[in-house]
């Protein structure tokens, strides 16, 4: 299990794009929190399952000396994984994740293969 907060540092842009002046950018600070378990079928073979899910703070955005604010974000994901050592020294992992929430990707697919020197 695991918590934790992300805490982004405000920026003063100062560009003009086109007709649009940025001013001070202010991203959304974050919380998060995980869970999930893994097991061990044998020596060589483990999967995992798990949740994560972050709270992602509107950002505020100055434009044309006006501010802008974004909505909220809830971002939440289901994982899955495999593990399987195939040597000493190398290991092949794979995992899904899942989107839960409308903010969070739909699919999240990775493929690793640590090599310990």
């Amino acid at each position: 299990a695991n918590v934790g907060y992300l805490y982004n540092m405000p920026r003063d842009i100062n560009r003009q794009i086109g007709t649009v002046t940025i001013g001070e950018v202010d991203p959304g600070d974050s919380i998060s929190l995980g869970f999930g378990f893994g097991f061990a079928v044998n020596q060589r073979f483990s999967y995992s399952l798990g949740y994560s899910h972050a709270y992602v703070m509107e950002t505020e955005t100055e434009l044309n000396n006006t501010l802008q604010q974004s909505t909220a974000l809830q971002v939440g994901s289901v994982q899955m994984g495999m593990s399987f050592r195939a040597t000493e020294r190398l290991t092949l992992s794979t995992s899904v994740d899942f989107g839960v929430t409308t903010d969070a990707p739909d699919v999240r697919v990775s493929f690793r293969a640590p090599l310990r020197w």
